[in-house]
């Protein structure tokens, strides 16, 4: 979401303070009504378009919800870190391709980092194991991993 600041006694410090805390764009109060609709009609433009994270996937008794930022196994809500939920929702989205180990990477910003991805997903398979008793994680020998023993994902809504 953009944000524009208007702010009094506008000096170049405040402007380059402002902006690199996260400000779109910074006026000084005393701007015309015409210059600030032509700013804001500007932000509105060059504003990033929603997101596809409004997306919910279920493969068989996995439920991962995109835009919450949210999974549940069996009606049980599973408790992700950041990277796990990256991690699980990499893999649900395309349930039946085998996802290799250097997408699984970036996808948790590793840099390459195998040794971080078998981290995670060992503690993810763990975490589900907990409420379900599957190992639905699959591991692709010398490839990466892939969701197994579920249907094939949708997206719903």
């Amino acid at each position: 979401m953009p944000i524009l600041v208007l702010k009094r006694g506008l000096s170049e410090a405040d402007h380059s303070r402002l902006l690199s805390s996260g400000a779109s764009d910074v006026l000084p109060i005393t701007a015309s009504p015409a210059w600030l609709r032509l700013r804001v009609m500007s932000m509105c433009r060059h504003a990033a378009p929603p997101t596809q994270e409004t997306q919910r996937f279920v493969c068989g008794p996995l439920t991962v919800d995109a835009g919450r930022w949210e999974a549940w196994m069996d009606g049980h809500e599973i408790a992700l870190t950041r990277s796990e939920f990256s991690l699980l929702l990499t893999l649900v989205r395309d349930p039946s391709r085998v996802v290799t180990r250097p997408e699984l990477a970036r996808a948790i910003s590793s840099r390459g980092n195998v040794k971080a991805v078998e981290a995670h997903i060992s503690r993810l398979r763990r975490k589900v194991l907990a409420v379900n008793d599957s190992r639905f994680i699959e591991p692709v020998r010398g490839v990466g991993y892939r969701l197994g023993k579920l249907q094939p994902g949708q997206k719903v809504g």
